[in-house]
C-alpha cells in the first residue's frame, strides 16, 4: 500500500562490500604478486543487494499512477576509492551495475520511465599498465578471465584518496 511512507534500513552503518582484498600500497604492482578479489563473507544473504533493494523500490513505487521518483545511489564506490581499496571499489561498481540493469529493465518493459546514471564527482583511480612505476598508491588483481589489471590511486600516499575535476559523463535511457 502507498497509504503510508516506506523506508528500508539494512545495516547500523554502511553495508558490508561485495569483495574484498588488500588496500592498494606504494608500489604494490611491483613489489607484490597480483591477488584475486574474493567475496565477503560478512555479505551474505540477509544482506540485500543494490539490484534487489532496487527492484523492490521499483515493484512498490511503480503502482502509483502518477509515476515516481527513485535515486539509487552506489555510495561505497566512492568511499572504497577513498581507501584505495581496489577489491571494494570494483565490487560495488558492479553492484551499481547490477541495480542499473534491473532499471533498465523495468524502463524498457515500461516505455514510458527516463533513467539517468552519472556521478556527483570523479575519482583519480585508474587501470595502468602491469610494470608501472606509478607514484601513489597501486594493486595488481587477477581477473576474471586470467589477466592482471593494476589499479593506481595516484594522488595521495595517505588515508584518503582525493577527488578530481574530472567532467562526468550523464548516460540516459527513455523517453524523450
Amino acid at each position: 500500500s502507498q497509504a503510508k511512507p516506506l523506508l528500508g534500513l539494512f545495516a547500523d552503518g554502511n553495508m558490508p562490500v561485495r569483495w574484498e582484498g588488500p588496500k592498494a600500497s606504494y608500489h604494490g604492482n611491483i613489489d607484490k604478486a597480483p591477488v584475486t578479489c574474493t567475496p565477503n563473507p560478512k555479505r551474505d544473504a540477509s544482506v540485500p543487494t543494490l539490484a534487489q533493494m532496487t527492484e523492490k523500490a521499483i515493484d512498490l513505487l511503480s503502482r502509483n499512477e502518477k509515476g515516481f521518483f527513485l535515486q539509487v545511489e552506489g555510495a561505497s564506490i566512492d568511499k572504497q576509492d577513498h581507501a584505495a581499496n581496489p577489491c571494494g571499489q570494483i565490487g560495488e561498481t558492479v553492484d551499481l551495475d547490477e541495480a542499473v540493469q534491473k532499471a533498465l529493465e523495468f524502463a524498457r518493459k515500461d516505455g514510458n520511465t527516463l533513467v539517468i546514471v552519472t556521478a556527483d564527482h570523479a575519482h583519480a583511480s585508474q587501470i595502468i599498465p602491469a610494470d608501472s612505476k606509478a607514484p601513489g598508491l597501486t594493486q595488481a588483481l587477477n581477473t576474471h578471465d586470467g589477466a592482471v589489471m593494476v589499479m593506481s590511486y595516484g594522488n595521495s600516499e595517505e588515508e584518503s584518496m582525493e577527488h578530481t575535476g574530472t567532467q562526468l559523463r550523464i548516460a540516459a535511457y527513455g523517453p524523450h
